[in-house]
Formats: structure tokens, C-alpha cells, sequence
């Protein structure tokens, strides 16, 4: 078992427990979901900097995988092309995680719907784990610019 698949196990006992709901429950069973679910999101990070890049290329909305890769290239300025075997790979992982789930073409806002392909969008757990990366990556940068790493765009 992979450690995509053992997050996708915890993920799905999570969303389970979450999903049964007690009306008699307080705040200390809210602050334990809490910090259950948190402990599943920290359980993603760090991802690969190609995992988060399709977290972000369907974070505006559903796509189909050559929408994804060409919008990974955009994002990178070409610094990052992904073949179709190791797209689909990735997504396959992100989707047994939790992170995204398949969706049909009508569920599709840019009007370019076509129904022989697959179209993927970013779960709300999904959501929350590339936030989670963003904010993380964010703390990251702001050290290295702590740490005169990054140059200055003024000179």
C-alpha cells in the first residue's frame, strides 16, 4: 500500500465519521474532528510540486487531461510538460486519495464538453490540501526571502 492509498483509507474513515453526524455532540468532539481532519490534511503534505500543480489547474474547474497539462505548462512557463501516462498515473492517484474525482462533461463551465473525454475536478478535500500545500510553500518562500535567497526585482 502506497501512501497515497493508506491517506485515501484514513481520508474515506474520516469523511465516514464526519458524515454519521451526532446532534448531541459539543465542542470538544468539534475540536477533536478538527483536529482529526486537520491530522488527515498534514498527512498530504509535502506534495510533489506535479501533484500540486494538478490541484491547481483544477482548482478554477473541472478539465479534461490535456486542459491539465496545458495548463501545468502555462502556469511553469514550460518548464513542466507531463507525458499522458504520467498524467493519468497522477491522477489516478490524486483520485483514489480523495483529492479529485471524475465528472462527467456536462459538469464542464467552458462550454468545451466532449463527452469521449474524461474530466476530473478538485474534491473539497482536495481543496483544503492544496490550500494547506499553498500555505506551507508560502512559509517557505517567505524563509528563503528571509534568508537573502531570492534576488530583488527592484535591481
Amino acid at each position: 500500500m502506497n501512501h497515497f492509498t493508506t491517506r485515501a483509507v484514513q481520508t474515506r474513515a474520516l469523511a465516514a465519521g464526519n458524515a454519521r453526524g451526532n446532534p448531541e455532540s459539543n465542542v470538544a468532539d468539534n475540536n477533536a474532528s478538527n483536529l482529526t481532519e486537520n491530522n488527515a490534511i498534514a498527512g498530504f503534505l509535502p506534495m510533489s510540486a506535479v501533484e500540486f500543480a494538478v490541484l491547481l489547474a483544477l482548482a478554477e474547474g473541472a478539465r479534461h487531461g490535456y486542459a491539465i497539462v496545458k495548463d501545468i505548462e502555462a502556469r511553469s512557463g514550460g518548464q513542466v510538460s507531463l507525458l499522458p501516462g504520467n498524467l493519468y498515473a497522477i491522477l489516478q492517484r490524486l483520485a483514489e486519495s480523495g483529492l479529485i474525482e471524475r465528472t462527467r462533461p456536462a459538469a464542464v463551465n467552458d462550454g468545451s464538453a466532449d463527452k469521449r473525454r474524461r474530466y476530473y475536478r478538485i474534491t473539497a478535500l482536495g481543496r483544503r490540501v492544496a490550500a494547506a500545500e499553498a500555505a506551507r510553500m508560502k512559509r517557505m518562500v517567505e524563509a528563503a526571502a528571509a534568508s537573502n535567497l531570492l534576488e530583488d526585482p527592484a535591481q
